[in-house]
C-alpha cells in the first residue's frame, strides 16, 4: 500500500536530524523512515487497506470495489486518467460539492 502522511508528522521526522538517514544505499526507505524513525519521533502508524501497490487490473474487481480505493501506485500499461476516471472522480465531485455547501453555509 501507500503512505499518507501529515505535516505535523513530516515535521516530527524532520526534528530527527540525521539519526534517521537509511544506513544504506540498499536500505527500504519506507520501512526505514515509516517503521523505525516514526517509532522514535513517537508518530503511530495506521494500515488503511484502501492503497493498492499494483494497477486496478492487477486485482479481482470483487476484492477492490468494497475497500473503496484511495490509491493506486503502479501506472505503467494503462492510462492514469482514465483510472481517475473510474475510481476517483465521482467521490472527488462529491467532496467537492460538500466543501461548496459547507462554505456557503458558513457565509449565511
Amino acid at each position: 500500500g501507500g503512505k499518507i502522511i501529515n505535516k505535523a508528522a513530516v515535521n516530527q521526522l524532520l526534528s530527527l536530524d540525521d539519526s534517521c538517514a537509511c544506513p544504506a544505499a540498499n536500505t527500504p526507505e519506507d520501512m526505514h523512515i515509516f517503521g523505525i524513525c516514526a517509532k522514535r519521533a513517537g508518530i503511530s502508524i495506521n494500515h488503511s487497506g484502501r492503497m493498492f501497490q499494483a494497477r486496478p487490473v492487477d486485482y479481482p474487481s470483487s476484492m477492490i470495489s468494497y475497500r473503496k480505493p484511495v490509491s493506486f501506485h503502479k501506472h505503467w500499461e494503462i492510462d492514469p486518467v482514465q483510472v481517475y476516471e473510474d475510481w476517483f472522480r465521482k467521490s472527488d465531485n462529491t467532496l467537492r460539492e460538500h466543501l461548496k455547501a459547507k462554505s456557503v453555509k458558513e457565509e449565511l
